[in-house]
């Protein structure tokens, strides 16, 4: 079979330059002509265009189990693959031809012709739109990994012989090509299963992988009516796709094709969605559902390939594009529509030239550079562990957790996590359980929304231009944004980046149609559900912004659509109702500035006022001057929510400042110079990369604790300051605190629930060992699972003194700048009364059954099961049925639920009201 197949070049030059090996005369050589019938199609034509042919076909075959009858000297067959078992072996070639197509005169010439010159196993026509005279089709393809196809051509793209030369292909198209009998013999035929183009893509790499040639012949021309369908979307092409490649890649290349095809198709579907496609995931589905029901087919294919294989994977990818044509395309797509969102004058709808010259390009593409740089050592290196900026944990169980499982942070609490962590966690679930990736693009995708965002609501508030987008520096780098950063609050920092989409979507005009009303509703609700997941005091901001842009009576206002998007917000009301009176009362972090770069400010307002927009200007210096002044005497929660407003205020102040005017006034050049003193000062926050996080203080620092594979332990951190441990801490006796399980901190232990029994033993067991009350330490600390003392050399002159003296603590000395003390001593946080540890799984523990009761070293309550008892500021549970898990209150859980429903139902509705816009 494989005596005539030539292997491919060993490089991919045209090959029309091959001189001519065969001398045979073409009509020497016997064709067969197969016809496949087409639902719905008289193939009448198409056999009357074979019947022209100059070059004529030995016979002609109509194949189509279901088709009634056929004309006088043409013989039904079943299939193709029936119909070469018993042909001749005198017959060379098999012409298949689809039974829409319309081939000219000396189409199966030039096949043949070009099929001998080349000494190709396959070769296909050139393929014209029916019903034109010079409308391409398809000139032959190449695919990428995942068998998408990619010709190369534009929609409605015009024969100019621009592609006339005989070429090397990936595939051709089932419509028309000229394949050896005897290979497709051995190849067993076509694969009814498959929709028209994947039925080529599949025919074609099975040629190449037996050792054969494929190539398109340009000068073989056949207008296709395609009532077949034209295969380049659809499900059914999609799963032949699929299918193809199944087939033909060898086991090494689908250990890693498959994992990324799945990924692709993810990444497919949700980018598509914010295009306004629903129907790409479903499609997805049942390409995944129908290769698997098609399985044992396909895996009876790859024998039968086996045994005529001649090459590897590797002749496949000469003729495939780098990456994913699907991504590529959607990638296109999305880009356009952030351009249109970045410049409401529809700066993508202009001629590229125009694009480049348009100020506001120009603008965005400046504050972007700056953002990389202000994030680069994160994005390179990733965040540091401090404060809020903590890994992420694992997926599953941090969304348990966000949905009603038990708080793990510090002894356990029955209060909600902060509501961070159901966002994060589904960004860690899609990023297939890689953190630091995730922690990484989620900063550097806030802060670039943030740059964005300003841009957007200085537009709805008639200050758009380029200095909008320079007022995103100032927003993201400047005095309120440096407070928050320099406490560790990373999710403050995200919530400045989110919350100017949540306020420019409540004003503006009254969207028109009721479609469009209703998406800007979804939208609205959507934008404040982010915002409210990382700054939940947040959740009212949008809507009392909306009432106050209605009162000031020049901007337009949505109070409507505002009101009905604080809905969203519902994802943090369990967590404000947890924080209690801390909301207004709790302690606060300071809140500084140097008085010059307040009075800077100052004067950037009053002159935005003056020669920008007075309302813009005095809307600002509201949100910047209250929100700095109330920040100093409430709870760290409503803090972080009012320095964000001031925030997005300083923002909005710089772009009123640097509005674009007619003619230039002194006083607008005086603004203009404010304002650009208030960026220059914003850019100090840029110098470090960390966008003004303190630097890493724990996360290499911790490594040295090993992790006990049968149980769970914790550590006592201690700092001189509370913003330099992970997450919320409490004050000690001249030092602040912080418990973490010795896997690590993460998001979902971030915040510390209200003082209870536990934590009050805790503080006294802590105020015993740092006044020297005991030698013992360890005996003290081991009813907590404390295993391992650390702390901040900073704090050595208060916890030195008392522990030198101990008598059962190990000193662990090799840690730089911290304080190591091993408690040898210790007992898991779950353990049976004879000492053997359960492990922790999911959001409970679990462990060999025993008639043994398991003290839990946690401050649980009665929802803890089996059978809580409390023992003092623990508890116990029964050990009976090897597990014990936590049933939270079902209010929490319902309105958590209701709020992610809501979200939910927001993005549909916004994705829907979008679609229909014109």
């Amino acid at each position: 079979m494989t005596d005539r197949m030539n292997p491919v070049p060993p490089d991919n030059a045209d090959v029309a330059a091959v001189e001519e090996v065969d001398e045979r005369q073409p009509e020497a050589v016997s064709v067969v002509a197969a016809v496949t019938v087409v639902s719905g199609v008289d193939p009448q034509k198409t056999l009357d265009a074979v019947a022209s042919q100059d070059y004529s076909p030995t016979s002609v075959r109509l194949i189509g189990a279901h088709h009634e009858g056929a004309p006088a000297g043409v013989v039904l067959n079943e299939d193709v693959a029936a119909m070469v078992a018993g042909l001749d072996a005198s017959v060379e070639y098999v012409w298949v031809l689809h039974g829409d197509a319309e081939p000219r005169p000396d189409a199966l010439r030039a096949l043949v012709n070009e099929a001998e010159r080349f000494e190709a196993s396959l070769a296909g026509s050139k393929l014209l739109v029916g019903g034109t005279l010079d409308t391409l089709e398809s000139v032959g393809s190449a695919t990428d990994v995942f068998g998408e196809p990619y010709s190369g051509l534009d929609e409605g793209e015009v024969d100019l012989e621009q592609y006339d030369v005989v070429r090397d292909v990936a595939f051709v198209s089932s419509v028309s090509l000229l394949v050896r009998r005897d290979l497709l013999r051995g190849l067993r035929g076509l694969d009814s299963d498959l929709a028209p183009v994947a039925s080529g893509l599949d025919l074609s790499q099975r040629v190449r992988i037996a050792g054969g040639r494929v190539i398109v012949v340009p000068s073989s021309e056949v207008f296709h009516q395609r009532r077949c369908g034209r295969g380049d979307g659809g499900w059914r092409e999609q799963s032949g796709r699929l299918r193809a490649m199944l087939k033909a890649y060898r086991p090494v290349t689908l250990l890693w094709m498959v994992p990324f095809a799945l990924a692709t198709g993810l990444l497919d579907s949700l980018a598509s969605l914010l295009l306004g496609r629903w129907r790409l995931a479903p499609r997805y589905f049942l390409t995944w559902g129908w290769n698997v029901g098609h399985l044992p087919s396909t895996v009876a294919a790859r024998r039968t390939l086996a045994r005529v294989r001649q090459v590897g994977d590797e002749e496949l990818f000469r003729y495939q594009v780098r990456g994913s044509v699907r991504l590529r395309q959607v990638g296109s797509e999305l880009s356009d529509r952030l351009l249109t969102m970045f410049d409401e004058d529809s700066t993508v709808s202009r001629r590229a030239t125009e694009v480049w010259n348009s100020a506001s390009t120009w603008g965005i593409l400046a504050a972007l550079i700056v953002v990389l740089i202000g994030v680069r050592t994160i994005f390179l290196g990733g965040l540091p562990v401090v404060g809020y900026a903590l890994p992420f944990g694992d997926p599953v169980t941090s969304l348990v957790r966000f949905a009603g499982g038990w708080n793990a942070a510090g002894l356990g609490t029955s209060a909600a996590v902060h509501p961070s962590t159901g966002p994060t966690a589904l960004l860690n679930l899609l990023m297939l359980d890689n953190p630091e990736p995730a922690r990484s693009l989620l900063t550097l995708v806030a802060f670039s929304l943030g740059v964005v965002g300003i841009g957007r609501l200085a537009a709805r508030l008639d200050i758009g231009g380029p200095g909008a987008y320079l007022g995103g520096i100032a927003a993201m780098f400047g005095l309120p944004a440096t407070t928050l950063a320099t406490e560790g609050r990373w999710t403050a920092l995200i919530g400045i980046g989110l919350l100017p989409w949540a306020m420019a979507a409540v004003v503006g005009p009254r969207p028109v149609t009721r479609r469009h009303y209703l998406g800007s509703v979804g939208w609205a609700m959507v934008a404040l559900a982010a915002v409210t997941c990382f700054v939940p005091a947040l959740a009212v901001v949008p809507l009392l912004f909306a009432l106050a842009v209605a009162a000031i009576g020049r901007f337009p206002s949505r109070p409507l659509i505002a009101s009905i998007a604080t809905l969203g917000a519902l994802v943090g009301v369990p967590y404000l109702l947890s924080r209690g009176p801390a909301l207004l009362d709790g302690l606060p972090f300071q809140v500084s500035g140097h008085p010059l770069s307040v009075l800077v400010l100052a004067v950037t307002v009053l002159l935005a006022m003056v020669a920008g927009s007075w309302r813009a200007g005095a809307v600002a210096g509201v949100m910047i001057f209250g929100g700095l002044t109330l920040a100093r005497v409430v709870g760290p929660d409503v803090q972080e929510a009012l320095l964000a407003v001031a925030a997005v205020g300083v923002g909005l102040a710089l772009g009123a400042a640097l509005r674009p005017r007619p003619t230039r006034t002194t006083a607008s050049w005086a603004a203009a110079v404010a304002g650009g003193v208030v960026l220059l000062i914003s850019l100090a926050g840029v110098g470090g990369g960390r966008a003004g996080l303190p630097p890493d203080a724990w996360e290499h620092g911790l490594q040295f604790m090993t992790v006990d594979a049968e149980g769970v332990e914790r550590a006592l951190l201690i700092s001189p300051e509370p913003d330099r441990l992970p997450g919320e801490s409490r004050p000690g006796p001249g030092f602040w605190y912080r418990l973490i399980d010795t896997t690590g901190p993460t998001i979902d232990q971030m915040v510390l629930g209200p003082p209870d029994e536990g934590d009050v033993a805790l503080q006294a067991a802590i105020e015993e060992i740092a006044t020297g009350a005991t030698l013992e330490p360890g005996q003290v600390l081991a009813p907590f699972a404390v295993r391992w003392l650390v702390s901040l050399e900073e704090s050595a002159e208060l916890v030195s003194p008392v522990l030198d003296a101990q008598l059962d603590l190990n000193s662990f000395p090799f840690v730089e700048d911290l304080l190591v003390y091993e408690n040898t001593a210790v007992r898991p946080v779950a353990v049976t009364d004879q000492g053997v540890p359960w492990r922790r799984e999911g959001t409970g523990f679990a462990g060999t059954p025993t008639d043994q009761r398991v003290r839990l070293a946690i401050a649980g309550n009665e929802r803890w099961e089996p059978d809580w008892q409390q023992e003092d500021w623990a508890g116990t549970v029964d050990g009976g049925q090897g597990g014990t898990a936590y049933s939270r209150l079902s209010a929490d859980r319902v309105t958590v639920l209701a709020g992610v429903v809501i979200v939910l139902a927001g993005l549909v509705l916004g994705v829907w009201g979008r679609s229909g816009r014109r």
